[in-house]
């Protein structure tokens, strides 16, 4: 009984290390070139990032594919922009009273 407990936990480590191994995907990221590992287990429909520098990428066949990111060039005003947030104590739209209150932390990379 003794010698059961003490061969699980060694025999867990390796079955968790063959897992980790055969599940695990290790490749550089193709906008910063940093590398980094992922679990396939892990990788869902959800927009998957790079740690680093946030670029989207997606797993194909082991290596890490750059997904485009959709930004629109388009220009709006802050009117356009806020239209669908601001509602008078009526409930109509009231575009003359817009109060926005943005709080911002700025820290370095480093």
């Amino acid at each position: 009984m003794q010698l059961i407990a003490f061969l699980m936990p060694i025999v867990g480590l390796g079955d968790f290390m063959w897992w980790a191994g055969r599940d695990m995907v290790q490749d550089s990221c193709l906008n910063c070139g940093n590398d980094f590992q992922i679990f396939k287990s892990t990788l869902n429909d959800d927009m998957q990032q790079c740690p680093y520098c946030s670029q989207p990428f997606s797993v194909v066949d082991n290596k890490f594919v750059m997904d485009p990111v959709n930004f629109s060039n388009q220009s709006t005003t802050f009117g356009q922009a806020f239209n669908d947030y601001t509602r008078s104590k009526t409930g109509k739209k009231d575009s003359s009273t817009v109060v926005v209150d943005v709080e911002a932390e700025v820290t370095d990379a480093d």
